[in-house]
């Protein structure tokens, strides 16, 4: 789903820019900020339809190995889709303002930062100065902590996922 988000997303806006076709869309009765909602929803939909047929097969397996359905698999589906949808929407607003290589890289930058945030904010306040210590809580409060959507590990140990994690993940 990163992979596609990332890849798809990069290009999305700029290759209509390149080809032109963007200018036909815009002259119609349509705003820039209702094709770039348009643009964030039809590829949240490809992602849906990825974590679907992704969830089926999983669904599948489960019947053919040994194990038991447990509801906890659904919202770690629920969460990954989330956690999608706040990297598509990176993506995109990345792929307005630069080539579709730097849309890329920012991307899996923020990413990558967004799964290390709270390890960030840590690291920041061992340190010494008062400077450094602001600076770790701006990275923190700035990039989206995309942790709260990782239950993976938790629902593959068999830990419960609490619903108002869920909710207010949501």
């Amino acid at each position: 789903g990163l992979i596609v988000a990332v890849f798809v997303g990069s290009a999305m806006v700029r290759k209509e820019l390149d080809k032109g076709t963007i200018v036909t869309i815009l002259s119609k009765p349509i705003g820039r900020r209702e094709y770039i909602f348009g643009k964030f929803l039809g590829l949240n939909l490809t992602l849906v339809s990825m974590l679907t047929v992704m969830a089926v097969l999983f669904l599948l397996m489960m019947l053919l190995a040994p194990g038991a359905f447990s509801f906890r698999f659904l919202s770690a589906f629920y969460l990954s889709f989330l956690e999608l949808m706040v990297i598509n929407a990176i993506v995109i607003f990345f792929s307005t303002c630069v080539s579709p290589i730097l849309a890329a890289v920012f991307t899996l930058g923020a990413f990558a930062v967004g799964h290390l945030s709270e390890g960030i904010r840590d690291f920041g306040q061992m340190q010494g100065t008062a400077l450094q210590k602001q600076m770790s809580e701006v990275v923190y409060y700035l990039i989206p902590n995309l942790e709260v959507f990782n239950v993976r590990a938790a629902v593959v140990h068999g830990d419960p996922v609490a619903g108002t994690h869920v909710l207010m993940a949501t």
